[in-house]
Order: C-alpha cells, then sequence, then structure tokens
C-alpha cells in the first residue's frame, strides 16, 4: 500500500518487534518469521552506536539486556539474512 507522505514509497515491512517497550533490563525481539539477525546495533538519539550485538542463534524471540543504558530513546538496528529493519526502543 502507498504511502500517503511519499508517493512512491511503500510503509515499511516490520517482521520484528520489541517488547517490553518501554523495558528496563531486558526487552526481548520478537520475530516470528525466524529471520536471521546477524547483528543488532543500538543507536541514541545523538546518532551514536552505544551497542552491538550478535546473536548466537535463530530463534523467534532474542532477549536483549538492556541494563547499562540510560535512559532515553534509542534506535534498533538489525541486520537481517532479509534486509535491515528498524525499531524504537525507550528505556
Amino acid at each position: 500500500m502507498p504511502s500517503p507522505f511519499l508517493p512512491n514509497a511503500t510503509p515499511p515491512d516490520n517482521r520484528l518487534s520489541v517488547y517490553p517497550n518501554p523495558g528496563r533490563e531486558i526487552v526481548n525481539i520478537l520475530n516470528p518469521d525466524g529471520l536471521l539477525i546477524r547483528e543488532i546495533r543500538i543507536i541514541n538519539t545523538a546518532g551514536v552506536e552505544v551497542k552491538r550485538l550478535r546473536p548466537l542463534a535463530n530463534n523467534t524471540t532474542v532477549q536483549l539486556p538492556i541494563g547499562e543504558l540510560s535512559q532515553g530513546i534509542y534506535t534498533l538496528k538489525l541486520l537481517t539474512d532479509k534486509g535491515t529493519e528498524i525499531l524504537k526502543l525507550v528505556k
């Protein structure tokens, strides 16, 4: 379905989601399609990468420890075998 804001753009096909959001110590990335998540990058609002992880297995749920992060809003950039997915995280 085309976006009303960008005439030739289609909305992102978010196959991944994060919960609980906001989170405190650990959040879960729900991966119902079983995508191979190669890398997870956590980026703060200044655009600085504050953490990078490589999940050990191809699971439908990946636990992401965030206890050491400061409170704020973060972007999760997930590199998968099907491309890049972007999620927002509030701590």
